[in-house]
């Protein structure tokens, strides 16, 4: 059975860097053979990006498992700001909104911001999904009374 992948948090970064700092002379390939008695699994590769990112790492409070940062970049921050705004004037008006009107006003906002060669973007269903959730937006019909 193939060996998984170990998730090393940001302490464990942290004690490395320190270790590099004081006794390793600031070469990281150093610390390998001391932290691989100590029973670790470590590649040199991997510590040297520890070495590169020092600064991050030590800025991140030591329980987490990942530096800050990461993941997908939104496709455009106003685009979403306008698709709101406009799902907020349809719902005021006490019009029927969809997946598909919002994946389709997605489309043509996105061309109106950034141009018709901007770059590839669709508006797909798991957009539309991930876009509801993150302004918590539900489609379930508002009854009158």
């Amino acid at each position: 059975m193939a060996q998984r992948r170990q998730a090393i948090d940001i302490g464990r970064k942290q004690e490395v860097i320190a270790w590099i700092e004081a006794e390793g002379d600031g070469k990281p390939t150093r610390a390998i053979a001391n932290f691989r008695t100590k029973g670790w699994s470590l590649d040199g590769g991997t510590v040297r990006k520890w070495w590169r990112l020092k600064d991050k790492i030590k800025d991140t409070p030591s329980h987490q498992l990942r530096l800050a940062g990461g993941g997908r970049k939104k496709t455009s921050e106003s685009l979403e700001e306008m698709l709101y705004d406009e799902f907020m004037n349809k719902t005021l008006k006490k019009e029927k909104v969809t997946r598909t009107w919002l994946s389709s006003t997605a489309l043509a906002i996105y061309a109106e911001v950034v141009g018709e060669n901007g770059g590839l973007f669709a508006a797909s269903d798991q957009w539309v999904t991930d876009f509801m959730k993150r302004y918590g937006i539900s489609l379930r019909r508002h009854t009158n009374l």
